[in-house]
């Protein structure tokens, strides 16, 4: 099984929510063209049909973030954008976002911050385990609020 729009989509949806996390709560507009070409590693090969593959799924990936309830996006054009763009609380807790505790001296490292970290240096596997990790949590989050 290819598994290759998966791999973009982890480095996608990554990028993204820690873009809006970055900036929350203000809202951002998004090119999903632009992010699903920052969001691959540079290829020197990487084709014409690649390329396009990649804006395709940045579409893709945003969208889905959108109807999963982890991002609002005040409207969208025929672009097509992404406007007015913020984490929803879903998706604030989805990076495990709280206040930070100032309890016996520990440091606050939330999966935004995590992901901001990956994203800077590369790794592939690292960004696939974070995004596995990150909806595994919103999955437990999501049942013990139901429950």
């Amino acid at each position: 099984m290819d598994t290759t729009n998966f791999e973009v989509f982890n480095r996608i949806a990554l990028l993204t929510l820690v873009r809006l996390f970055e900036s929350f709560p203000e809202r951002v507009d998004l090119d999903p063209a632009k992010i699903g070409i920052e969001a691959k590693p540079e290829d020197p090969n990487e084709t014409n049909e690649e390329i396009w593959a990649n804006m395709m799924l940045g579409y893709d990936s945003i969208s889905w973030l959108q109807e999963e309830g982890f991002i609002s996006v005040q409207s969208t054009t025929r672009d097509p954008k992404f406007h007015g763009v913020r984490l929803t609380l879903a998706g604030l807790t989805l990076l495990g976002y709280q206040p930070p505790t100032l309890e016996e001296g520990e440091e606050y490292r939330n999966f935004a911050e995590k992901g901001a970290k990956i994203l800077r240096e590369g790794g592939r596997a690292a960004a696939v385990d974070i995004v596995k990790d990150l909806f595994v949590r919103g999955a437990t989050l999501s049942a013990h609020l139901f429950t």
